[in-house]
């Protein structure tokens, strides 16, 4: 699997990599194959951005279809860690 790694912003409350103040929150990205009704982990993505944005599972979203387009007959879930 891949990690990647996407912006980063200032503090947040929401989760401590132990990396002094900064906020990682981590999802992993699945294939879903409707055929075999199979769920495949394919990479993971790290959100270090501390703030909250308006489009912030979009942005997500659209990350993922980039990196780790799904093939036909299936399609990205995306679950926090």
């Amino acid at each position: 699997m891949t990690e990647i790694h996407s912006r980063q912003e200032p503090d947040s409350p929401i989760a401590s990599s132990g990396r002094g103040d900064r906020s990682v929150r981590t999802y992993t990205v699945y294939h879903f194959d409707y055929i075999r009704q199979v769920s495949e982990p394919v990479g993971k993505l790290v959100d270090r951005r501390n703030r909250d944005r308006e489009e912030n599972v979009g942005s997500l979203w659209k990350l993922a279809q980039k990196l780790y387009p799904p093939p036909m007959g299936s399609r990205l879930v995306i679950t926090p860690d």
